[in-house]
């Protein structure tokens, strides 16, 4: 199954297995970004914290993404 279809049959059905599968999609993602965050903050701020605190905002982007407006996820 595409990404697209799964984005699809996602905002059809709200189904949490195919939510599951675009966090797993877009987690190398969260990954990337919290490590280009790390090397802006203090040393005490551990990069797991920020990774865990992405996967949570990744999981809200996911439910509030617009797959009307013609846009990539991931910009």
């Amino acid at each position: 199954m595409d990404i697209s279809d799964v984005w699809a049959e996602f905002k059809a059905t709200g189904s949490p297995e195919l939510r599951n599968r675009l966090v797993l999609q877009y987690a190398p993602l969260v990954k990337y970004v919290a490590g280009r965050l790390r090397s802006g903050l203090p040393q005490n701020v551990d990069t797991n914290d920020l990774v865990s605190e992405g996967v949570f905002g990744l999981i809200d982007a996911i439910e509030k993404f617009d797959t009307s407006r013609g846009l990539e996820f991931q910009t």
